[in-house]
C-alpha cells in the first residue's frame, strides 16, 4: 500500500510537469495573438491545478494519519517508505501551489494587457467621434431655419461654414495634442 502511495505521489509530480509544459506552450502562443481558446485552455489548467491541490492535500492527511496510527505496525523500511511518500506528496503540494500562483500571475497580466488595449481602442474611437461630431454640429447649426450672419444668397456661405468647422476641429485637435491625449 505504501508503494502504491509513493507511485501515486510520483505520478502527480509527472502530471504537474505536463500541465506546466502545456501552460508554457499556451503562454508562448499568447505572445503572438490572444484568442478565447487559449484563455479557456488556461482556465482548464487552473481548474486541474485546483483538483490536484485538493487531492494532494487529502493524500497528505492520509500520510499524516499513517504516521500517527499505532494500530498498524510499521517496520523501519515501512517508515522510510512512508517518509518518502510524505516528501513526494509535500513536493507535489508545493509545486501545485507554485504553478497556481504563476498561472494567476499570468492571467492577471494578460487581463491588464487586454484592458489596456481596450482603453486604447476606446480612446481612438472617442477621438474619432469628437472630430466627426464637431463639423456636424457646425453644419447643423448653419442649416437651421433662423436668420444667421451668413445668408444663403452669399455664394461663399458654404465655404465660410466649412472654414468655421475646420477651425473648430483644428482648435480642439491642438488642445487635445497639448494635453497629450493623442
Amino acid at each position: 500500500a505504501l508503494e502504491i502511495l509513493l507511485s501515486i505521489s510520483t505520478q502527480y509530480i509527472e502530471k504537474l510537469k505536463l500541465l506546466n509544459k502545456q501552460r508554457l506552450k499556451i503562454e508562448s502562443n499568447l505572445r503572438d495573438s490572444l484568442t478565447n481558446k487559449q484563455l479557456y485552455d488556461l482556465m482548464e489548467i487552473e481548474k486541474s491545478l485546483v483538483y490536484f491541490l485538493t487531492s494532494l492535500k487529502a493524500n497528505a492527511d492520509v500520510v499524516t494519519k499513517l504516521f500517527r496510527t499505532k494500530s498498524i505496525k510499521l517496520y523501519e523500511e515501512d517508515k522510510d517508505l512512508l517518509e518518502d511518500v510524505k516528501i513526494e506528496n509535500n513536493q507535489g503540494i508545493e509545486t501545485t501551489e507554485l504553478y497556481t500562483r504563476i498561472l494567476n500571475s499570468i492571467t492577471g497580466s494578460y487581463s491588464s494587457l487586454i484592458s489596456n488595449e481596450l482603453n486604447k481602442t476606446m480612446k481612438t474611437l472617442t477621438l474619432f467621434t469628437v472630430f466627426l461630431t464637431l463639423p456636424t454640429l457646425v453644419f447643423s447649426f448653419f442649416g437651421m431655419n433662423v436668420i444667421l450672419p451668413i445668408d444663403d444668397k452669399d455664394p461663399f456661405s458654404w465655404i465660410i461654414t466649412l472654414i468655421i468647422a475646420l477651425i473648430l476641429v483644428i482648435w480642439i485637435g491642438l488642445a487635445l495634442w497639448k494635453k497629450r491625449i493623442f
